[in-house]
This record gives structure tokens, sequence and C-alpha cells, in this order.
């Protein structure tokens, strides 16, 4: 078995060791052997999540001596990429976790670090940056495109030939009309229904879908 470690010990860390379990167990043997979560909270150290202990801060995979992998559970797109970026142990490499109940049609691609969650259809030809967080129930049209980082939440509705920018976030249960592109590190409202696409460094929200405002990138 590969050893893991979780980075992250919040809900969708909860879901992400749930996603180990599932992999484990539709196996003809097991995959990984989780050792815990790694997190910065400092009331979280010493303690156990759903029966896996808290082995240490974010910053502490930069001493492991052994290989091991990890995956980030942080569910805001800027803040993966940010914690991510400070990880530069040679021995640490990135896991990606397909629950057994996604569907991934032919010619799709899943970059190193990302997860899909259960119930997820990716058809034909879809690709999937690192580092992405597809969560539970999101259909991904043909030849759709996912930048690295980026956080699809449970829900999503991504056409055929849609782009998403690295660092993105998709609010729970928005939809993406096909062929639009939505730019980096841009924020997609929960429930918005996007018809046009938008620039980078934005938040927008409603149907359809408009930049409410802009940010740093």
């Amino acid at each position: 078995m590969n050893q893991i470690v979780i980075i992250g010990a919040g809900d969708f860390g909860r879901e992400t060791a749930n996603v180990i379990e599932r992999i484990n167990a539709a196996a003809a043997e097991p995959v990984w052997e989780l050792l815990g979560f790694a997190d910065d909270d400092p009331s979280v150290q010493g303690t156990k999540i759903d029966g896996y202990p808290v082995i240490g801060t974010i910053a502490s995979l930069n001493q492991a001596a052994q290989e091991c992998f990890a995956v980030c559970s942080l569910g805001v797109a800027a803040t993966r990429k940010k914690v991510l970026d400070k990880i530069t142990n040679p021995h640490i490499r990135f896991a990606t976790l397909i629950d057994p109940e996604a569907h991934l049609y032919k010619g799709v691609s899943v970059g190193e670090g990302s997860i899909i969650c259960g119930g997820t259809v990716l058809a034909i030809n879809v690709s999937v940056g690192n580092h992405v967080v597809i969560n539970l129930n999101c259909t991904l049209g043909h030849d759709a495109v996912i930048g690295a980082c980026s956080v699809i939440n449970p829900g999503v509705n991504i056409s055929g030939k849609v782009t998403v920018g690295c660092c993105s976030n998709l609010g729970t249960g928005s939809k993406i009309i096909q062929g639009l592109k939505i730019g980096e590190n841009t924020t997609v409202g929960a429930g918005a229904v996007v018809i046009r696409d938008l620039p980078e460094n934005c938040t927008a929200v409603g149907s359809p879908a408009k930049p409410i405002k802009y940010h740093a990138s």
C-alpha cells in the first residue's frame, strides 16, 4: 500500500478520507494507507478526525524523510495554491483520487493531486488540471478544460467545450453554458447561470451571472 496524508482536517478533509476508504473497498487489495491529516490549526493538533490522527502541521510535510503521497482537501482555490506552493519536499508525491462511483468517459485526463467525488460524470475528452476538486454529482461536458487548483462544488453542471481558468471556484449548483470561458481566479456564486464569458479575478452571481466585484490576483 501507498502511504498518504490529507492536507487539511476540515469537513472536506473528512470527505476525502471517505473517498480513500471507498477506493480501498472497491479494489482487490487496499491501495492507500491513510496516515492522517496535516493541518496548521493548533486546536486540532494531537486529536483524531473520524478515527484518523492529525499528525502535524503542513510545514512538517517538508521534513518527511521517506516517500509519501499527499492530497490537498482545502476547499478554496487560492488557498489550495498557496499551501501547495509551500510543499517543496521531493519525497512528497501527489495522489490522484477518483471515487469508484465517478464516471469517466474515454479520453479523460486528470492531473496529479486532483479529487473526483462520487456521482460525478466527466464526458469524452475532458481535461482536469493538477490539484482540482470536483465534488459530488457534477457533470462536465465533452472537451471541457478545468484549470489547476480550481474547486467545483457539488451539483455543478459544466457544458461542452467550457474552459475554466486556474484557481477558480464554481459554487454549488451553478451552471455554465457550452463553449464559454471562465477567467482565472474567478468565483461563480451558488446557483448562478453563466451564459457569457467571465473575466479573470471577479466574483459573478445571479441568473444570468454578472460580475459584482473584482479582486487582486
